[in-house]
């Protein structure tokens, strides 16, 4: 809240930012009205972008998404139906199917959803975002989300090994098999494969 408040003010990423907070707050008359305000300043934007390629608009639509969710952020917290919830997270499961395949793109979208649903709550898409971030070469972010799933560190699961030089750590399987998600385990021995464990 401190770093939003010294930002330029009518700025699409800070009135997104305060809109953030205001979510957090539960705030979300205040919170509108900051998203309204992004949508003035990206509506701008996105007007003079159109017309000159479709990589540059694609990063305005992203922030569009984002916003949008926003928006569905405050009405899964304001909700208090069960049905309601799991229809706004099929929508979103079925909307981030719709975006390219980019970390970057991925990461921007799933933030906003994670105001509302944490990622052990939904595992099969931090799991393909895992897997996206593995095969883009983001190996430290895919690190980060399988140790954010299994709640613990994934040195715990990886003895290293330094009798010889050169050697592969060895793979704790005891420790693996107390990982609550069998799918999560499954992930950890591909990420350890690509790194070359």
């Amino acid at each position: 809240e401190t770093y939003v408040k010294a930002m330029e003010r009518n700025h699409l990423e800070s009135e997104f930012l305060q809109g953030v907070i205001c979510v957090h707050k539960s705030e979300f008359k205040n919170a509108q009205a900051h998203i309204d305000r992004a949508r003035e300043l990206l509506d701008a934007e996105l007007t003079a972008l159109v017309g000159e390629s479709y990589s540059r608009a694609y990063r305005i639509i992203v922030q569009a998404q984002q916003l949008a969710e926003l928006e569905e952020v405050i009405m899964y917290k304001q909700s208090e139906s069960p049905v309601e919830r799991a229809h706004i997270r099929k929508m979103w499961n079925q909307r981030l199917q719709g975006c390219q395949r980019n970390v970057d793109v991925w990461q921007q979208v799933l933030e906003v959803r994670s105001l509302v649903v944490s990622p052990e709550e939904d595992i099969p898409t931090w799991l393909s975002f895992s897997s996206l971030c593995r095969k883009s070469g983001r190996l430290a972010l895919s690190l980060d989300i399988l140790h954010n799933l299994m709640g613990q560190d994934v040195d715990v699961y990886v003895s290293r090994y330094e009798a010889k030089a050169g050697s592969a750590p060895a793979i704790n399987l005891a420790a693996l098999t107390v990982i609550r998600y069998p799918e999560v385990n499954y992930a950890l021995l591909k990420h350890m494969w690509a790194v070359g464990y």
